[in-house]
């Protein structure tokens, strides 16, 4: 009788995200749990990152100063976030004032 090689639960998980949509979802929503760490205290404090879809952070700013600035230094933020993420996961970012 052969012997079968166990595979732990963890690479099947492992394997499985990587190959999927899911496994993009879960690494591009690191940019939001990791928002501050990317970004800074000053930008985090005004600012909350709300979801991604379609390859896009939206984020809300308080007042319009922060909102011409960030998206003055928007280039600059994507490559941060897709540096912290490992990979090119986030295409855009779009900033909307706070309602």
């Amino acid at each position: 009788m052969k012997k079968r090689k166990l595979t732990s639960i963890n690479d099947i998980l492992s394997k499985f995200l990587k190959n999927s949509a899911y496994g993009r979802t879960i690494k591009q929503t690191q940019a939001i749990y990791n928002w501050e760490k990317i970004v800074g205290e000053q930008i985090a404090l005004n600012t909350k990152p709300l979801l991604v879809r379609d390859d896009k952070l939206y984020v809300e700013v308080k007042g319009s100063v922060w909102l011409q600035e960030l998206n003055f230094y928007k280039a600059d933020i994507l490559f941060k976030i897709n540096k912290h993420l490992g990979e090119k996961l986030i295409k855009d970012i779009i900033f909307s004032l706070e309602k």
